[in-house]
């Protein structure tokens, strides 16, 4: 039928023509900038933000870079695009210019505020910054910035997803014991949750072989504690390679081997669906042919 060939010849959102997405982004730029000489910067916030939200619904990642690193030109204290840019840039895995960007909204934000470099007390978007710094900042590697911001953002009031990524970070960095303390304050629902459960048990688990390494009995968890935490994070995620491995070594480490070999079966079994699941040719949308 016509219509239909008319529907599915359509462009989706993420894949509109070029000339259609730079005509939008240079009408968006022109509105901007006469907003901005009128001296109501405030309202590109109320336009772009719905735009944006739309836009990267839809996939169009790049014109919303765009459109940010336009928002952010024209009103260099306009904090909140800064941060919507870094966490943009932080999904591209581009860290190097996220942490930039970051540092640039940190400047905007404690300008703005009025709030000088030894307060602790922040704004929301001053929080979130310094998170977003944090993170890109342990991504490259870069240890004392990374918990140097997280200092600040547990100093504010810190959100379940903040104190969860904080715990992460000891956990990398081998803090173990402290990494369960942080868990341990956490809402009993969010600890129930099935990737937080199989945290618990993979920092459990090198508490114990911290302590094994350095010849002490006295760790955070016990091999108990580590099997039974594993045990209830693969009840929670079946399908979780990781969480049927760690079920495998703490099977070993109490005796039970043919229990481990059988965690260890299913380990190598998700192991080659996911690489299977990898290999697979996929259409050009990116979704899986039927066979």
């Amino acid at each position: 039928m016509v219509i239909g060939l008319a529907l599915s010849a359509a462009p989706s959102a993420g894949q509109m023509p070029v000339r259609e997405v730079s005509g939008e982004l240079e009408e968006l730029t022109r509105w901007a900038r006469t907003v901005v000489a009128d001296g109501r910067p405030e309202q590109l916030g109320l336009r772009f933000a719905p735009i944006l939200s739309n836009w990267r619904q839809a996939g169009r990642t790049a014109q919303s870079r765009q459109l940010l690193s336009h928002w952010t030109r024209l009103v260099p204290g306009a904090s909140g695009a800064w941060l919507q840019l870094g966490d943009l840039l932080g999904e591209l895995q581009e860290f190097p210019e996220a942490i930039e960007v970051y540092s640039k909204g940190i400047e905007a934000a404690t300008a703005s505020d009025g709030l000088g470099a030894e307060r602790n007390q922040a704004t929301p978007v001053l929080v979130d910054l310094h998170l977003g710094l944090a993170m890109a900042s342990w991504e490259l590697g870069d240890v004392a910035t990374a918990e140097r911001s997280f200092e600040l953002v547990l100093d504010n009031a810190p959100s379940q997803f903040a104190l969860l990524q904080w715990t992460r970070f000891l956990a990398w960095q081998g803090r173990a014991v402290e990494a369960l303390e942080v868990l341990g304050r956490l809402p009993k629902q969010l600890r129930d949750r099935g990737d937080v459960v199989l945290l618990e048990a993979k920092v459990c688990a090198a508490s114990i072989k911290a302590s094994d390494t350095a010849g002490s009995s006295q760790g955070a968890c016990d091999a108990q504690a580590a099997l039974a935490s594993f045990q209830r994070a693969v009840e929670l995620l079946p399908d979780h390679a990781e969480a049927h491995y760690g079920l495998a070594r703490s099977y070993l480490r109490v005796g039970e081997r043919d229990r481990a070999a059988a965690a260890m079966s299913r380990y190598r079994q998700l192991l080659t669906e996911d690489l299977e699941a990898t290999l697979r040719p996929r259409t050009p949308d990116g979704v899986l042919p039927r066979n």
